[in-house]
């Protein structure tokens, strides 16, 4: 490894430190604002906690896999491959996501009262929040495979940023 790769390395593995350890750190202020919350916001909190966790299961093997085909793409015919597997990714995952959707807008009301949401309002934020879950980790495992920390830190550090502002606006 060259002088110059060797700083390159640093830097970018430094930055991705430090946008790790900051978003980190938003989590961790999001988290005292949830203790500060009414029990109500506290139990739609967890809800939402739960539901998110059900959908970044696969959506952390999605990331690895979307990683894995952008370190390959080194050639115009890979990167178009890997342009319509986005795509087709974007599409199935939107798809699936406008029938959980409509599922839920049919029995909204039961759901809410099921996980004492309050306010079936909350549920549409977790909707739009699992959209948001299933998407992400297409672009993030593309700016990782490609070796895009700048991106990728930025990505991690405003997770954890939007977490807490979200939070803090609600609470």
């Amino acid at each position: 490894m060259s002088n110059a790769e060797s700083r390159a390395f640093f830097r970018q593995s430094g930055w991705m430190a430090f946008a790790t350890v900051a978003g980190g750190v938003f989590n961790l202020l999001a988290s005292m604002v949830v203790f500060k919350m009414p029990g109500t916001q506290v139990n739609t909190f967890d809800t939402a906690l739960a539901a998110l966790a059900i959908f970044s299961t696969p959506a952390l093997g999605m990331q690895a896999a979307f990683a894995a085909q952008a370190a390959v793409a080194d050639d115009p015919q890979s990167q178009r491959a890997l342009a319509a597997m986005m795509r087709s990714a974007l599409i199935w995952l939107g798809l699936a996501w406008a029938l959980l959707a409509a599922l839920c807008f049919i029995f909204s009301n039961r759901i809410a009262a099921l996980y004492d949401l309050g306010d079936p309002v909350f549920l549409w934020i977790i909707l739009a929040l699992i959209l948001l879950m299933l998407w992400i980790p297409i672009s993030s495992g593309v700016l990782q495979g490609r070796q895009d920390f700048l991106w990728f830190g930025l990505g991690t550090l405003l997770n954890g940023a939007g977490r807490f502002i979200a939070l803090a606006a609600a609470g």
